[in-house]
């Protein structure tokens, strides 16, 4: 009989430890990762960007990690929500056309720097901007076709200042992200690419034989890669 309850202290004890030990791994288990989605009526998403492609930029003798925001989702979130960002890190947002840019930092709590930057990669402007201000900082120019934010004052830190031209490790800002891409509104699309315009990334291959006294010249090969509200044509012979 004492062995017999003996036994059952010890099965009492045993199942208390493994339910300790399932409430301690349920306590620190970490909750599964959300899928970002977009705010209702807004382009932006409810949580942080993922890590973006990333190039290498030159600003005078000064190196930037820059991180790299072209789609519609990806310009409109930023650096939102974002918790950190290393000295020499930065996001460059890519615009298809020069326009008159205006930004602010909603969801933003890191205190940052930006400056507005023309297709030649010269830099226009350049703005502090306070977190979660979002009073838009509106472009003195309709020439601005990049934007680059770092950390607040690492302009001024670096000796950055307007009319320093920003570069890639590849070439001008233009020739790394649009080589000889030319841009067309969704409005002036043949017809069977509008629906296409719609998937960023997405890319159209066509080609067309000119003719000469009955042989064939050449072959001329037409790409179309598309963006939210139109797409950027690139002819090339072969």
């Amino acid at each position: 009989m004492e062995w017999l309850l003996s036994l059952l202290a010890a099965s009492l004890l045993l199942t208390a430890g493994c339910d300790s030990t399932e409430q301690s791994v349920a306590r620190f288990r970490q909750p599964a990762e959300q899928t970002p989605r977009r705010v209702p009526d807004q382009d932006y998403l409810d949580q942080a960007l993922p890590k973006l492609r990333t190039v290498k930029l030159w600003l005078g003798a000064n190196e930037l990690i820059s991180e790299t925001a072209r789609s519609r989702t990806e310009i409109a979130t930023g650096m939102m929500y974002r918790t950190k960002m290393a000295e020499n890190e930065a996001m460059i947002f890519v615009f298809p056309r020069p326009f008159r840019a205006s930004f602010y930092m909603r969801n933003t709590v890191l205190p940052l720097s930006c400056a507005y930057i023309d297709r030649d990669g010269t830099i226009l402007e350049i703005h502090d901007m306070k977190p979660l201000d979002e009073t838009p900082i509106v472009a003195s120019t309709d020439q601005v076709r990049y934007v680059l934010e770092v950390n607040q004052g690492w302009f001024d830190r670096h000796g950055v200042k307007i009319g320093t031209v920003v570069t890639t490790e590849k070439g001008s800002l233009d020739q790394i992200f649009f080589g000889r891409w030319r841009w067309i509104s969704s409005k002036s699309l043949p017809i069977p690419l509008r629906k296409a315009a719609h998937v960023p990334g997405a890319v159209k291959r066509s080609e067309a034989t000119s003719q000469k006294g009955g042989a064939r010249v050449s072959r001329a090969i037409r790409l179309h890669w598309a963006t939210e509200d139109g797409c950027y044509r690139r002819d090339a012979l072969r």
